[in-house]
């Protein structure tokens, strides 16, 4: 049995002929280096465009190019295959769209502000939340929105199978998004998103554009024949919710059942991290 079954036997609550294993997020140069393997830079290439003229627009550009992408693939795939777990992601959305000062992070297609930091003792990459970039709902609407067609998506995708491929199906490729709860809080900030949370006409339009988008790449990826898909949305800290369960009824969940019918209809499953 093969990764890609194994995983969907357990998906699919059938007896694979072990337990499927998979970690979300890895970052730990010292393990990196016991599997035989070289740490990446761990900074998206970003540090080789800090100087360069026009290089928000040359980070578009490569991040569109799927033998960029394959690469890096290769290399996150090869690790999880070595360490002997089953499933690796590629990504549909979280990409850059702004280059800080000094390449130090950037601000994502959600509004997100990422900055760099690096563990002390080996190097270790690691990719910190700092904070939402829209301070006020009329910010938000002067962005541009996440385009569910935009090629660096289903590239993404693409290259990811294709490393699966080359390595005997060693490993499940499954792409992954930023879902309705996780990215739009963090775009503006816990204390903006508070203040938006209140309005409901404002609550309403982010949360639609945030369902409609999910909706789509869902759809767009399915219909590539993606067999699962992660949807990245953390609901809470270890405390409590973000907001009132009451909201999640209104603003989420609807949204979920929609994503969800759409994956099943194309014979492809939701696997949704949720922490809180």
């Amino acid at each position: 049995m093969n990764a890609e079954e194994r995983v969907l036997k357990a998906i699919n609550h059938e007896e694979p002929d072990k337990i499927p294993a998979w970690e979300s997020a890895f970052t730990n140069n010292t393990i990196t280096k016991h599997y035989g393997l070289k740490p990446d830079k761990g900074d998206y290439g970003l540090s080789l465009l800090k100087y360069l003229p026009f290089r928000n627009v040359l980070m578009n550009y490569f991040l569109k190019k799927k033998n960029i992408q394959k690469a890096g693939y290769q290399h996150s795939h090869e690790l999880f295959r070595r360490i002997g777990l089953d499933m690796q992601i590629s990504i549909a959305s979280l990409f850059p769209r702004k280059i800080l000062k000094g390449a130090k992070g950037f601000i994502d297609e959600y509004g997100r502000i990422m900055k760099f930091e690096y563990y002390e003792k080996d190097g270790t990459p690691i990719l910190g939340y700092y904070g939402g970039y829209f301070e006020s709902f009329e910010d938000y609407e002067s962005w541009e929105p996440l385009d569910p067609h935009w090629e660096a998506r289903i590239n993404s995708f693409r290259a990811g199978r294709q490393v699966q491929k080359e390595m005997n199906d060693e490993i499940f490729s499954v792409p992954a998004t930023g879902s309705l709860m996780e990215c739009t809080w963090e775009g503006f900030g816990i204390e903006t998103f508070s203040r938006i949370i209140t309005k409901n006409k404002q609550a309403k339009k982010v949360f639609d554009d945030r369902g409609e988008f999910t909706l789509e790449i869902v759809k767009i990826l399915a219909e590539e024949d993606a067999k699962l898909i992660v949807l990245w949305d953390d609901y809470g800290f270890k405390n409590g919710l973000f907001m009132s369960p009451n909201n999640y009824r209104k603003y989420i969940f609807p949204w979920l059942k929609k994503i969800c019918d759409a994956a099943h209809k194309r014979d492809c499953r939701i696997l949704l991290h949720s922490d809180g």
